[in-house]
């Protein structure tokens, strides 16, 4: 069984920090807390790795020097940034687009905090999803023995699998960005205009056309272009 994640709460104010990480506790007990109030105790949080998610409270050097660290040694781990009020303009240039969240201080914080860390989980548990769901699309694509590929409007490749690059005689070093389709698809084979149809009617269209392969031979191939 997987253990739940683990969020830490930097703050140096103990007293306000004891109270919080029990109402934290409660406001989400679906993840781990552990908390710091000193340097060395945050050094060590950011060195884990299990590190899930960390919510920095500012306006103190242990707080600016945390997120700096943080900023090196966990580049995946979101942010929650908590401010005070008067501090929200000056606590701005702190966030990373898309990935930090900054909160002010008021009555409530804590559910605050933790609406804040449920969200950042789910949104991360997303995109570990999507990035496992395209490694797997990867490796099905590199065992089938038909040329796949996904190229941009203009013609350039974006994807191909290894049944292409054999398909053209292209070396196993060269990589799919560094052509297009017009490498191997002369003028006049219909190719671009299969493409324009596609990509018009949602329909797939098939041909078949006299391609030029890397080693400067051509061959007859059928193709089907979505």
């Amino acid at each position: 069984m997987n253990a739940p994640p683990l969020a830490a709460l930097v703050m140096d104010r103990k007293d306000v920090r004891t109270a919080l990480m029990a109402a934290l506790a409660k406001a989400c007990p679906t993840c781990r807390w552990e908390s710091a109030s000193t340097w060395e105790e945050a050094s060590s949080l950011l060195k884990r790795g299990d590190l899930e998610v960390l919510v920095v409270a500012l306006g103190s050097l242990l707080a600016t020097r945390t997120i700096e660290e943080s900023r090196t040694h966990c580049t995946s781990v979101p942010v929650v940034l908590v401010a005070q009020p008067v501090a929200e303009a000056a606590s701005l240039p702190l966030l990373r687009g898309g990935t930090d969240v900054l909160l002010l201080e008021s009555p409530g914080i804590a559910a605050r905090i933790a609406s804040a860390v449920q969200t950042l989980l789910e949104r991360m548990a997303l995109r570990r999803r999507a990035v496992l769901a395209e490694t797997r699309l990867a490796g099905v694509q590199d065992r089938v023995p038909v040329g796949l590929f996904r190229a941009a409007a203009d013609g350039k490749l974006l994807e191909a699998n290894a049944a292409l690059f054999r398909m053209f005689s292209v070396p196993a070093s060269r990589s799919g960005a560094e052509f297009s389709l017009h490498d191997f698809c002369p003028q006049g084979q219909g190719v671009e205009e299969a493409m324009e149809r596609a990509a018009t009617t949602g329909q797939p269209q098939t041909l078949e056309a006299e391609l030029r392969r890397a080693d400067g031979q051509s061959a007859w191939m059928s193709l089907m272009l979505f």
